[in-house]
């Protein structure tokens, strides 16, 4: 018969868990405490977003491919075998686009024009369009961004 004593109880520390974004790459460390490390870490139920996995260390990491809400519980067993299990919340959604220039150069009446509108987050390909307003007479966008052709009126164009 073998009686194992911890010094503290075996608790995780870890309480939450941030959000994943899909097709950025994810990486958190649970963390637990007392007991008798080393730990090994599992999981108990439930199912990961599709991508990431976790590692005997605790480790969280991959990057997610889809959209979910996933209701894991985590178990972390010290080395004597005392476990804690652990309910979490892990979400996963649609990194945020943002475009990096949003400012055209002005344009030339009867000259050729083009610009290149460009953003970063989300899940490339994107496509562009105009939602509100109008691109100047003579130029159009593309669904990839380029903002082109020969402008035919002066003024100014607000366009979303």
């Amino acid at each position: 018969l073998t009686l194992n004593v911890g010094s503290t109880l075996l608790t995780f520390v870890t309480t939450s868990l941030p959000s994943a974004s899909i097709g950025v790459a994810y990486s958190l460390q649970l963390q637990a405490s007392g007991g008798s490390p080393p730990y090994n870490f599992s999981l108990a139920a439930g199912s990961l977003p599709v991508g990431i996995t976790l590692s005997q260390g605790g480790l969280l990491s991959g990057t997610a491919s889809t959209v979910s809400t996933n209701n894991v519980t985590f178990r972390v067993t010290d080395i004597t075998g005392a476990s804690v299990t652990a309910p979490f919340f892990f979400a996963v959604g649609q990194n945020q686009i943002t475009f990096t220039n949003t400012t055209p150069p002005g344009a030339v009446i009867s000259q050729g024009y083009s610009f290149t509108f460009t953003a970063t987050g989300g899940v490339s390909p994107y496509t562009y369009s105009i939602v509100n307003g109008a691109a100047p007479t003579g130029l159009t966008l593309s669904n990839a961004g380029v903002l082109s052709g020969f402008p035919s009126q002066t003024g100014g164009f607000g366009f979303t």
